[in-house]
């Protein structure tokens, strides 16, 4: 893991050897913190470059789905939604143990798969149920009886098989574990509460527009 102040001080070094470089001469920082440093920042560019790409590409794929723009946003928001809870506590627990760089790309692929993919599950169920009878609420509920047995049982097991990686003595699995572990409870929990409120408040605006 980087050290406290060593992407600062691998920038300084950097900076300080830059001008040493000639047509005889290349010189070069390596050395642990220098790769570690390297590492976190291309990890995180490239987690900004796959949410930016995958963000559309979903969406587009969601439209075809469902053909209505609303019911496209909910498992959208709810994705963004649990990632940003997840990242947020992520933070939190980098005050209780160690967290590799590892763990952020683990949230934000994990969040975007899992949130995008219970939440498609719980639209899908709740406007067959609306066709029923028209009562968003009672349908939100059956929804809930249905579909969300099936999203709590999913997410129960993709934790314990997270919870798996906390066993090997390794700071950078563990903290895999933790991300993985984090992002999956959001999911399931913003799935099985703030989905089915947005389903009572939108009611059959949930089709909206075609």
């Amino acid at each position: 893991p980087v050290k406290e102040g060593a992407p600062e001080t691998v920038l300084a070094v950097r900076r300080y050897t830059a001008g040493w470089t000639s047509s005889l001469m290349r010189v070069q920082v390596t050395g642990a913190q220098a790769v570690s440093a390297d590492f976190a920042k291309l990890t995180e560019s490239d987690s900004q470059r796959s949410e930016l790409t995958a963000l559309p590409l979903t969406a587009l794929v969601l439209l075809v789905v469902f053909g209505a723009l609303v019911a496209v946003g909910l498992p959208l928001a709810m994705s963004l939604l649990s990632i940003t809870i997840a990242l947020g506590g992520l933070y939190g627990l980098t005050f209780l143990m160690p967290i590799s760089s590892f763990a952020q790309s683990v949230v934000s692929i994990l969040g975007l798969g899992a949130g995008i993919d219970y939440a498609l599950l719980m639209v899908n169920r709740f406007r067959e149920e609306l066709l029923l009878d028209g009562q968003s609420q009672a349908a939100a509920f059956r929804t809930l009886q249905t579909a969300g047995r099936s999203v709590a049982l999913s997410g129960l097991t993709m934790i314990i098989a997270m919870a798996a990686l906390f066993i090997p003595p390794l700071n950078f699995v563990r903290s895999i574990g933790a991300g993985g572990v984090l992002v999956v409870l959001l999911s399931v929990l913003c799935s099985l509460t703030a989905l089915p409120a947005c389903f009572t408040l939108l009611g059959a605006r949930v089709n909206w527009p075609r």
